[in-house]
């Protein structure tokens, strides 16, 4: 089930992204646009993610620096290096790995790192 919560919400970060970008991009330089909307996404993707996909209640502090780094990571280093190594099937084939590679990534390390639960104390 937590899957599905993923993806939904990978979704609608996606579609956050993709219509403040296709609006801002009338009143904004290109790459405004574009950082205000992937920015909205990040929020949109924590928030959910935090509150939907993993239902935690972990440090909140703790729960951002890894969020970014981990989605940081999977954008600005793992998905370029998929582009580069599979550019050789042609740019959509290696685009669509790398989304793919990169979704592994973030939910294999939200759940397990980000948004961890806690084990239960026993007294």
């Amino acid at each position: 089930m937590r899957v599905v919560r993923f993806g939904l919400v990978g979704a609608l970060n996606t579609l956050v992204d993709f219509a403040l970008y296709v609006v801002l991009v009338g009143f904004l330089p290109l790459l405004a646009a574009n950082f205000v909307s992937t920015s909205c996404g990040m929020v949109t993707s924590f928030v959910l993610n935090r509150g939907f996909t993993f239902r935690s209640s972990g440090p909140l502090g703790r729960q951002v620096v890894l969020f970014l780094l981990v989605t940081g990571t999977g954008l600005w280093v793992i998905q370029p290096l998929v582009l580069f190594g599979l550019a050789a099937f042609g740019a959509v084939w290696a685009k669509l790995a790398a989304i793919g590679i990169g979704m592994v990534w973030n939910f294999a390390l939200y759940n397990s790192f980000v948004f961890r639960r806690e084990p239960a104390h026993r007294h």
